[in-house]
């Protein structure tokens, strides 16, 4: 399987599975801890078990998180992996300095949007 930041396909995927609304509140979850339950993820967003298990899903097949099980129980943790590279790539694009995470003020005069 090949890295998300370095493959413009999976880039492109992780991007579609982050612009659901459901799927970005879960990840600010679970990157908030070392790992999250999914009974926590389903009480927090609200949503049914199946629904709450299908945008899971989409986290997992995507490799934005990982699932993880203790005996019943369901965890899920944040790939960081996987969220690094495409911000390295994102840095590596916008002409960033990725070390330092800085990302350079626009030119004097200069609008957003402009070329």
């Amino acid at each position: 399987m090949s890295a998300v930041g370095q493959d413009p396909a999976r880039t492109v995927e992780f991007f579609r599975v982050l612009a659901h609304p459901t799927r970005r509140h879960m990840l600010r979850l679970i990157a908030s801890g070392e790992e999250v339950a999914r009974g926590a993820i389903e009480e927090s967003t609200g949503l049914a078990p199946d629904m709450a298990s299908y945008h899971l899903r989409v986290l997992v097949v995507a490799d934005v998180v990982e699932l993880r099980r203790r005996g019943r129980k369901v965890f899920y943790a944040l790939r960081r992996d996987t969220v690094g590279e495409v911000v390295d790539r994102l840095a590596e694009v916008a002409g960033a300095e990725v070390a330092g995470s800085a990302v350079p003020a626009p030119a004097a005069g200069a609008r957003a949007g402009s070329r």
